[in-house]
């Protein structure tokens, strides 16, 4: 089954989980970042995994905006979701449903919050400062959780490998039903 990746990351920390995502499933997964992902291209893919960050409520903006360019077409499309962020008490179906259509998510397989990490580096001196009150903020509140979470990257490339593999033994998607859609973090 022909999957894409498709990522918007920040400050790469996406882009580095979605990278896990591929080396782990050991299928034949095309990885892509979604700013240089030309329309044309998803007509190859049955399968199309989305990544992005949350950030103030919302998926990052450049997903955001080539799904709903794109809804159309990826509506005939089956999805996997997962994102990542410095929230460790994410509500993540709030998130998602306040970013992308319903028939977007109505498609989807299953979806998984993956953790995060602060990369000040990659940050201009303004994110930093911003970033840094963040951070310290998260401190107060108790030990920080900002994290990878390496366990829910596990079980979502299970997932998603499982479901590459069920579809390839059936010639065709499998029953989306018996599929697990979890959206829980790691704890």
């Amino acid at each position: 089954m022909k999957t894409l990746i498709l990522y918007a990351s920040k400050t790469g920390v996406t882009k580095d989980i979605a990278l896990m995502i591929k080396d782990s499933c050991q299928t034949d997964i095309t990885l892509m970042d979604v700013e240089d992902c030309p329309a044309n291209l998803l007509s190859q893919y049955e399968l199309i995994v989305l990544g992005a960050p949350i950030y103030m409520g919302y998926v990052h903006r450049s997903m955001r905006k080539f799904v709903f360019k794109h809804l159309d077409f990826l509506i005939t499309k089956r999805f996997f979701i997962f994102s990542v962020g410095a929230d460790a008490t994410i509500d993540l179906d709030k998130y998602l449903a306040m970013s992308y259509p319903k028939a977007l998510l109505d498609a989807t397989i299953s979806t998984m919050y993956l953790g995060g990490e602060f990369r000040m580096e990659s940050l201009n001196p303004i994110k930093r400062f911003i970033t840094k009150q963040v951070s310290d903020e998260l401190q107060k509140c108790g030990p920080s959780e900002v994290k990878i979470h390496t366990h829910n990257i596990k079980v979502f490339t299970q997932q998603l490998a499982d479901y590459i593999i069920h579809s390839q033994e059936k010639g065709r998607f499998f029953d989306e039903t018996s599929s697990t859609n979890i959206s829980k973090r790691d704890t």
